[in-house]
């Protein structure tokens, strides 16, 4: 697979942050350990089926130079987002045990904040608010950092009009394929049938309140206190 390709499978993943990825992988790796470029092409699309296009490569710090584990975001970084620190447990095939929680605590990454700081700060608060999870919360025993990206833009809903095209195509087409020769008559039929569904008014009323909703749930989410921190 060629990095060129990769764009198709996840668009907000652009070749620049791939190779940034790539470069600052193999700086952090120790001497024969490092990707070679076709292996860490693959090892993104792998993560990219498993795990989604926000996601970051781990390293213990036996595997590193360093003397901390290191984690390398591979991910869209655009100018409207939040990005989120949080301790969540991070094998898709299991489940935390005894019936913990999936994300544990959960942080925003602030202006200035060092992001290594952070990931510590919210080890040591997990390891204080689940000391039952002391195991899990340790290298290698479950729960990990992980770091997601929320673009922050307003929410918006399709106009009423571009809504009520939309229904009156798909009737349209629906008829071709079933009735071709009556298509008029019965065309006239639904829209008589089905007044309330093709009214403008009524469609503008619902959009207004699926706006309101996603609105509501916008603030809840990036403007009221985040109440699973404890922080």
């Amino acid at each position: 697979m060629k990095t060129k390709d990769l764009p198709q499978l996840a668009p907000n993943i652009t070749n620049t942050v791939l190779d940034i990825a790539f470069i600052k992988s193999n700086e952090t790796l120790k001497e024969g350990w490092g990707f070679g470029r076709p292996g860490f092409n693959r090892f993104v699309r792998r993560n990219i089926k498993r795990r989604g296009i926000n996601w970051v490569l781990g390293y213990g710090k036996e595997y590193t130079k360093c003397s901390e584990d290191v984690y390398i975001i591979v991910a869209p970084i655009m100018d409207k987002t939040i990005t989120t620190y949080s301790i969540t447990w991070g094998s898709p095939y299991t489940t935390p045990p005894s019936g913990a929680p999936s994300t544990l605590i959960w942080e925003f990454l602030e202006h200035n904040v060092d992001r290594n700081e952070l990931s510590e700060q919210l080890f040591k608060k997990a390891r204080k608010l689940y000391p039952e999870l002391k195991k899990q919360l340790a290298l290698g025993g479950g729960y990990d950092i992980s770091v997601n990206f929320d673009n922050v833009k307003i929410p918006v809903v399709r106009s009423a009009e571009t809504i009520l095209k939309m229904r009156k195509q798909r009737t349209l087409k629906k008829l071709e394929r079933q009735t071709p020769l009556f298509l008029e008559d019965e065309y006239q039929k639904i829209l008589l049938e089905k007044a309330s569904y093709f009214n403008i008014d009524i469609i503008k009323e619902t959009q207004k309140q699926k706006l309101a909703t996603k609105l509501k749930l916008w603030n809840n989410d990036f403007n009221e206190p985040n109440q699973l921190r404890h922080l």
